[in-house]
This record gives structure tokens, C-alpha cells and sequence, in this order.
């Protein structure tokens, strides 16, 4: 579909769109008026409405697979390099703010007739991180709950923000400004100390 320069534009303006306003709050019309063209072309050229989603997940999927797989090949395989691993996810999600908004979007309850898109774009991400660096995780922790909540952290955080017990808020990124350097370098610290502890060997007294 994306072959096509049109196709492209199209798909652009409908993860911007999706990633605003979810898929069931953006009629096909909206879409279609945004990229300067007819509802009957939007749908002779994508598919329609459910086809054009289908194709901005998979190009979320697509570039989220491929930041994890470069990740899990170059980083080492020590605990420094699951905080590598996790910045690598983070900085994606920093650079592509829509990417958490359409998975939040999901998790509320949003394009409901899709619900097999969490398993086929979600599903192989896990399983990825699990077969590579599973065998690190000590026998009472389980790798698929750590990789989830380093991936709910994110989420909440980009699209979220976080209300501090003793200073200003960090907000959301609600007008394009990108996020505060330091609100970013707060986030990751404590990122890398969350995962640290929940691969560390039990010790219980």
C-alpha cells in the first residue's frame, strides 16, 4: 500500500489523526479532508477507514521491531545491557510520541474489531525480548511481566506525564514540544533502577 507517494502521505496523516483522536473518534470524512482528497478516493487507494489503521500499526509494529531486534544485537549480555535495551525502547517512543498514543488508544477500549492486531503486533516483541534475554531473569520473575511494565512505563510516561509529591508536574506533550531534557533523564534513571531490581536474585530474609 505504502508504494505509493499518495498512499504514504495518506498514512501519515492518518497516524497523526489516529494517534489524536483514536480510530473511533476519526471519521473516514476527517481523514480524507485532512489529506486533501475525496472519501472515495481515500477508500479506492487504502482500503477504506479499517485497512488504512491496519496499515498504521503495522508501520508502528514494523519500526518498533526493528529498533528491539538492532537493540538486542548490539547490547551486551549483562544488566547494563537491559538498561541499554530499555533506553533504546524509550528514545524510540521519545522520537515517535503517536506510537504510545495509538497503543493507549488500544488499551481503552479503542477499534475493538481489531483486538487480533495486539496479539500479531504485540506478541512477537515479546517473545523476541524473552527468547533473547529470558535466561537472565532470575526463576521467580517472569520476563514477559517485566518487559510489559517497562512498556506501560513508557507509555504512561509519554503520553501521561507525572504529577511529582514535591515539584512541578511533567505534563504530557500536548502542543509538539518535546519533552523536558531533564523530566527525560529522571524518567530513564529511575527506569534503569525499576529494572535493575526486578532482575536482581532474590534474597528474601
Amino acid at each position: 500500500m505504502e508504494d505509493n507517494p499518495e498512499v504514504q502521505r495518506i498514512v501519515d496523516v492518518a497516524t497523526r489523526l489516529f494517534a489524536e483522536l483514536g480510530f473511533d473518534g476519526t471519521p473516514a470524512e476527517l481523514i480524507a479532508e485532512a489529506a486533501g482528497v475525496d472519501a472515495a478516493t481515500l477508500t479506492a487507494l487504502t482500503g477504506g477507514k479499517t485497512e488504512l489503521y491496519k496499515a498504521v500499526m503495522l508501520r508502528v509494529h514494523q519500526a518498533e521491531m526493528e529498533v528491539v531486534g538492532a537493540a538486542l544485537a548490539s547490547i551486551p549480555h549483562t544488566l547494563q545491557g537491559l538498561t541499554e535495551l530499555a533506553d533504546a525502547y524509550l528514545d524510540f517512543h521519545v522520537r515517535n510520541p503517536h506510537a504510545s498514543l495509538l497503543w493507549m488508544h488500544r488499551w481503552m477500549g479503542d477499534a475493538s474489531a481489531t483486538a487480533e492486531l495486539d496479539v500479531r503486533y504485540r506478541g512477537p516483541i515479546i517473545t523476541m525480548v524473552a527468547d533473547a534475554v529470558g535466561y537472565m531473569v532470575p526463576d521467580d520473575v517472569d520476563t514477559d511481566f517485566i518487559t510489559w511494565t517497562v512498556i506501560w512505563a513508557v507509555a504512561g510516561f509519554i503520553t501521561g506525564g507525572m504529577l511529582h509529591s514535591d515539584h512541578p508536574p511533567n505534563w504530557p506533550n500536548r502542543e509538539g514540544a518535546a519533552i523536558a531534557p531533564e523530566a527525560l533523564e529522571e524518567f530513564r534513571t529511575n527506569l534503569h533502577s525499576l529494572i535493575l531490581r526486578m532482575v536482581s536474585p532474590k534474597n528474601y530474609p
